[in-house]
């Protein structure tokens, strides 16, 4: 990857996740935590939010893995059918 463009993605996503805490500050006030509450919240929910996005990318994971396996046993399947047909 261009580092260009590796920059571009780190600050998109730290600008992306300062804009989380913030909007999970403002949802932590608006809700009725403060002080040290508010600032269990705010990380407790990054945590929450992190746990998420780790449970799509596992699922996205597997599901690249299995549709290779589906490919690759399809193409295996051919393979076959070629060498027993022009016997």
């Amino acid at each position: 990857m261009h580092p260009t463009v590796r920059q571009t993605i780190k600050s998109f996503v730290s600008y992306m996740l300062s804009t989380l805490a913030q909007q999970l500050k403002d949802i932590g006030t608006s809700v009725g935590p403060k002080g040290t509450d508010l600032l269990n919240f705010v990380p407790e929910q990054q945590k929450l939010e992190r746990e998420k996005r780790d449970k799509e990318r596992e699922r996205q994971r597997v599901e690249k893995t299995l549709k290779e396996q589906k490919k690759e046993k399809k193409e295996s399947i051919g393979k076959r059918k070629k060498g027993t047909g022009s016997s």
